[in-house]
């Protein structure tokens, strides 16, 4: 965004398309018309392998672990924002306050995604699901390891930050009534630990304040 108003090519909403690219012709808007113009817009789509059994097209199915990137979304990038991009430290240039308002207005665009209030706070974390579960972790200040109950099929980007701090990781079978069962027995033995350790501490009181 310039000082003195936004120069051509300059949008303070980094969402929004300029006014010839926001009515450009051919975009499809029938979903399965649309679904097909983004499978065709996947970089590396048409991509193969020397196999041996010769050349093979590639099938990517690892989307939910680490998408693939499209080719309308990174010429935006290229063309609108790396162009002006510059420290989010500083809005003393033009550049600088032109990179600001993208990173504002993308928090905006998340906390509306989620449907976030005034009481809620979008934290940017910058490694994916992985960096939000350490974020999450150094929140949380556990005081004492926890027992962390896991299903079966936990990616990695969830389960290797709990392993880090747990005092253990446990995996729930597929039988909801024993994974009930599971969580009341660990839920109990917590309240238990909690007890004595409650017992214990004013048994300290009391035995220090029998000595004074």
């Amino acid at each position: 965004m310039a000082m003195e108003g936004p120069a051509e090519g300059v949008h303070r909403a980094f969402y929004q398309l300029p006014a010839a690219e926001a009515a450009r012709p051919g975009r499809p808007d029938h979903p399965e018309a649309l679904r097909q113009y983004v499978r065709g817009q996947i970089i590396g789509s048409e991509r193969s392998f020397l196999g041996p059994y010769g050349a093979n097209r590639a099938v990517y199915c690892d989307h939910t672990a680490s998408g693939k990137s499209l080719r309308f979304i990174e010429d935006y990038i290229r063309d609108e924002v790396l162009a002006t991009y510059a420290s989010t430290h500083t809005t003393s240039t033009n550049a600088a306050l032109q990179t600001t308002s993208f990173r504002d207005e993308a928090r905006q665009l998340v906390r509306s995604a989620v449907h976030a209030s005034e009481h809620d706070a979008v934290l940017f974390c910058g490694s994916g699901a992985t960096g939000a579960v350490h974020k999450l972790l150094a929140l949380l200040r556990l005081p004492q390891p926890p027992t962390v109950l896991v299903g079966p099929h936990e990616h990695h980007s969830n389960l290797l930050p709990w392993r880090e701090v747990a005092h253990q990781v446990r995996n729930w079978g597929r039988e909801m009534a024993h994974q009930v069962r599971e969580l009341g027995r660990e839920v109990a033995h917590q309240v238990r630990e909690l007890g004595r350790e409650v017992a214990y501490q004013v048994r300290e009181l009391g035995r220090r304040w029998r000595t004074r």
